[in-house]
């Protein structure tokens, strides 16, 4: 029974792990505080029963979390899809009130402004030897220019209705069935920041006293193509030995995390629809993983315990002998 609450522990319990354990702690690396969507999700809505019945001896639990977290979704999703109904009916009012708009205008340009204009020029000026412009000469010139004008402003409000019709239906068909909320990072596609490394050494895609990880092998894929929001590190694939790495264990390190990673994504690649490491997202790179390191475990062990817990740098030994 107590498996089904180890969400709500660590949610109940996070800032108080925040305060007692260290950011390089390994529990930071695990799947649940990698994605902190779900945990997050929970603000608020994890409840705790402290009430206490003398008479009949019973304890007040609450509403079930799992309930109160599917009503919080059910209406958070009518209300953004209300939203953008809402957004859609403005954005059609204005649209009519641009093309009203720029139909006057266009009334003005073409007909009233280049008459006035004439009559002006022919009473100031004085032509002699030289061809005159006429009035229709200057209303096609200006009809011209709104015409160009028009039609880019009408194309840039189509293509804003059309997205806007897309989300409109995306979200009417998710309304109809709705899915427990998905475990997100902080950022989908995290890119990361650029360091500055003091005493003029430049820019790094890392901080001056970054040290490779040591741990287990999903945790090492994650930061591999995911990076490390916390230290504002991007994906570690793109981080350059030669570059950004002072010290030689760190390379070293690298190297032996690049064989095992190399050796999943070729078995990923003979045994699934992958066809580049660039496919891998945050969307499948759990299915990828899971998929790809079965295989391996079975190639180098045949049988383990614990291999979730295993250590990257034994694999890569293992894969080296």
């Amino acid at each position: 029974m107590s498996e089904q609450f180890w969400l709500l522990t660590y949610h109940y319990h996070t800032s108080y792990l925040a305060k007692r354990c260290d950011h390089d702690h390994p529990i930071w690396r695990t799947r649940t505080f990698v994605r902190r969507g779900l945990i997050n999700s929970l603000n608020g809505k994890a409840l705790v029963g402290h009430g206490h019945c003398k008479e009949t001896n019973m304890y007040a639990e609450g509403i079930p979390a799992v309930i109160q977290v599917s009503r919080e979704v059910r209406t958070a999703a009518k209300e953004h899809h209300d939203k953008i109904n809402e957004i859609f009916l403005k954005l059609q009012n204005m649209t009519s009130n641009i093309t009203q708009q720029n139909d006057n205008l266009t009334q003005l340009i073409t007909l009233d402004l280049p008459q006035r204009l004439c009559n002006i020029l022919l009473e100031r000026f004085q032509i002699d030897g030289a061809t005159a412009v006429t009035m229709d000469n200057i209303r096609s010139m200006f009809a011209e220019h709104s015409s160009n004008h028009n039609q880019e402003r009408q194309e840039q409000l189509q293509d804003i209705l059309r997205h806007i019709t897309n989300l409109q239906n995306t979200q009417h068909s998710a309304a109809t069935s709705i899915p427990p909320p998905p475990v997100q990072r902080s950022s989908p596609e995290f890119g990361g920041e650029v360091h500055m490394w003091p005493g003029g050494e430049g820019f790094h895609r890392v901080p001056v006293d970054f040290r490779w990880p040591s741990d287990c092998t999903f945790a090492i894929w994650d930061l591999w193509f995911h990076g490390n929001p916390h230290l504002k590190i991007g994906p570690y694939r793109f981080i350059d030995p030669a570059h950004d790495l002072r010290q030689k264990k760190c390379k070293t390190n690298r190297a032996k995390c690049v064989r095992v990673i190399k050796a999943l994504t070729n078995i990923a690649m003979a045994s699934t629809d992958l066809t580049n490491i660039q496919h891998i997202t945050t969307q499948n790179s759990q299915q990828v993983f899971d998929t790809t390191y079965r295989i391996l475990i079975q190639q180098l062990y045949r049988t383990h315990k614990r291999p979730s817990e295993i250590n990257i740098y034994t694999i890569a030994n293992k894969l080296y002998n």
